[in-house]
């Protein structure tokens, strides 16, 4: 997939003789070719011609109209869909945040802003928890109402439509040290209390020093954990 051009995408192989007989087939990816094995027993007991059929589809990951970087993706396992968000350079002072889907056929949902007012949105990261049905957006942020490059904002969204739930919300502390290159992750439990995102990002120490540092975030956006030090002065 190019980071904002699109993709293509490879579905299930199957082989097809000519009395209609249909199987599965083995598909093996090398690095730089496909590889597609039919099963012996099939082949030995086929009716000619035998047809391989391996379903091949491109899409275009959305109506991107400014210069588009810094894409993440995830699959929700309830809508059965994969999630995109990006980061849309939009002038030389913003940046805006989006949010779209696609089907595992590569069928392209609605396009949902995350963050498009005049704070600048960057980097962006997504992960998806099943209870609750939700998906966290996390990006660092910079603008008139946060220090700049200093701060880290969520925007929850629902895994159905992706449609934005709520505001979005400070993740990190609010102190002098910038923030940056933010990640997250999501539980795999069914139970909506029992379901957290952990939000990794890196911090810049007082005496310039890298610290890599994380915090836990529940289903509905509130802080499980405080902000804790998971690696210190890691880089210079």
């Amino acid at each position: 997939q190019h980071d904002h051009l699109g993709g293509v995408t490879y579905g299930r192989a199957f082989a097809v003789d000519g009395a209609g007989r249909r199987t599965e087939i083995e598909r093996a990816f090398d690095g730089s070719s496909i590889r597609l094995v039919v099963p012996e027993e099939f082949l030995a007991n086929a009716t000619l011609p035998l047809t391989v059929d391996p379903p091949i589809s491109t899409f275009l990951s959305g109506p991107i109209t400014g210069d588009a970087t810094s894409p993440d993706i995830t699959y929700s396992g309830l809508a059965e869909r994969y999630f995109v968000c990006w980061e849309e350079i939009t002038s030389s002072l913003n940046s805006d945040v989006y949010l779209t889907s696609f089907s595992r056929a590569g069928n392209g949902g609605t396009v949902r802003a995350i963050e498009m007012g005049s704070l600048v949105w960057q980097a962006p990261r997504l992960a998806y928890i099943p209870g609750g049905n939700r998906l966290l957006v996390v990006a660092q942020v910079r603008g008139p109402v946060e220090p700049t490059d200093k701060t880290l904002r969520g925007q929850l969204a629902a895994s159905v439509t992706g449609v934005p739930l709520g505001s979005s919300f400070l993740i990190s502390n609010s102190d002098a040290s910038p923030r940056f290159d933010p990640d997250v992750g999501g539980t795999n439990r069914t139970a909506p209390t029992s379901n957290h995102f952990l939000v990794v990002w890196s911090r810049t120490g007082s005496t310039g020093t890298v610290n890599l540092v994380g915090r836990v975030i529940d289903w509905t956006g509130a802080p499980v954990t405080g902000v804790q030090t998971i690696s210190s002065a890691f880089g210079v």
